[in-house]
């Protein structure tokens, strides 16, 4: 396998009469009647070829036109739906009639190329359980990203693209707008090599061929013997002393003893999911499923059972991590309540003293000081509310009975 991921440049899309972009869809008309003319056969067996070219396993999301950038945003606001939601159809109708309206540079109206996989690639990420369509198109968006990024801050692009499966190789064909969302002309071309030119030239087409070769290398590592689980979330450790409950004293109000244990449970129930998150590797395919003379159907089921233990799995990373919000969040007000309950009176039971002891201690951030002024002033009631029923049972000569 010499390079798993490649980039190629295609001519780009000028001003002309008839703008069609349907062969994104690989189930269309049109892309059967260019492999048609390709292979110089009828359209009838090009049709059968790209039918049979489509894995079972991707038959789902096959002929799938995407729409990413500020596009997607106009779509939704059109339609008032997100473009899942519509026909492959009326996404097309929708970005060929954008595209028409773009002003063109020098008779340009948008850049098309091609990102495909290496077919040894894509098994070896098929016999590690992984989808190699969704981590193609995952590695498209993050370059689009890191290009807007690099030569359109404060700006953003517009692209399509559409996953095909009618070669030995995977590969996506994107088309990108020649106008940034504030009309902006946007630019994917390399310079000559050698020429002198009396101004620079940014390397567009080199930049995405790096910023690809990045990703590639590490794609490989992550894939490289059985460092699967380096996919998964990397968990924050929250064993740190930052983030553990914090010791108390004695002489506690019921209120804020009850906060306290239920600090500990969810901090327990938090190491508990780490661990058992940190601990469970991703479930690899058996490769002996995908040999030719086992049928299909085993293969399938194989499929079907790993995309289930990773929903699941997905299921519980979300769980940690809104409990993580959670509990970081009831932390921080537990120790401001703590930090206020070790006040003395001067200090606790004024509220311009409490507010200057805030800003003066430099431990919160100006945001916190309503969340700071809201918990002390509850702490105050309760602990005035405790005074006044210790006083109130002195006087009634129940001290003894109660221990005050």
């Amino acid at each position: 396998m010499k390079k798993l991921l490649i980039l190629v440049k295609k001519k780009p899309i000028r001003v002309c009469r008839n703008l069609n972009i349907s062969y994104l869809d690989e189930t269309s008309e049109l892309k059967a009647r260019y492999k048609a003319l390709d292979e110089r056969t009828s359209l009838e067996m090009a049709k059968k070829k790209i039918q049979d070219s489509i894995k079972y396993v991707s038959k789902e999301g096959c002929g799938k036109v995407h729409v990413g950038g500020y596009m997607r945003d106009k779509i939704v606001e059109y339609f008032n739906c997100v473009p899942e939601n519509l026909g492959n159809q009326e996404r097309i109708k929708f970005v060929t009639k954008k595209i028409k309206e773009i002003s063109p540079y020098r008779d340009v109206l948008a850049f098309r190329f091609a990102v495909s996989m290496d077919a040894d690639g894509e098994r070896m990420i098929r016999k590690k359980g992984l989808d190699p369509e969704k981590i193609l198109g995952d590695r498209l968006k993050k370059v689009m990203t890191k290009f807007q990024n690099r030569f359109h801050p404060g700006d953003r692009i517009s692209y399509v693209y559409g996953l095909h499966h009618d070669t030995d190789n995977l590969h996506l064909h994107v088309i990108l707008l020649g106008r940034t969302e504030k009309g902006r002309h946007v630019s994917f071309s390399s310079p000559i090599r050698g020429r002198k030119r009396r101004y620079h030239q940014e390397d567009q087409l080199g930049f995405c061929k790096d910023e690809l070769a990045r990703l590639e290398k590490n794609l490989l590592d992550r894939l490289s013997g059985d460092n699967t689980d380096m996919f998964n979330v990397r968990f924050h450790s929250i064993r740190n002393k930052e983030n553990m409950v914090p010791s108390i004293s004695g002489g506690l109000e019921n209120q804020h003893l009850l906060a306290y244990q239920k600090l500990r449970i969810k901090y327990d129930n938090l190491i508990f999911l780490q661990d058992e998150l940190t601990s469970r590797r991703s479930v690899n395919m058996n490769p002996l499923l995908f040999r030719l003379q086992v049928p299909r159907i085993l293969r399938d089921m194989n499929t079907l059972l790993i995309k289930t233990n990773l929903q699941r799995r997905r299921r519980r990373i979300r769980k940690f991590f809104e409990l993580k919000r959670e509990y970081l969040r009831e932390l921080k007000e537990f120790r401001i309540c703590e930090e206020v309950r070790r006040l003395p009176p001067s200090i606790k039971y004024n509220q311009a003293n409490l507010l200057e002891y805030f800003r003066s201690s430099g431990k919160y951030k100006g945001k916190d000081e309503s969340l700071f002024l809201k918990l002390a002033k509850g702490v105050v009631e309760n602990a005035q509310t405790a005074a006044w029923r210790r006083k109130n049972i002195r006087n009634r000569g129940l001290g003894r009975i109660y221990g005050v």
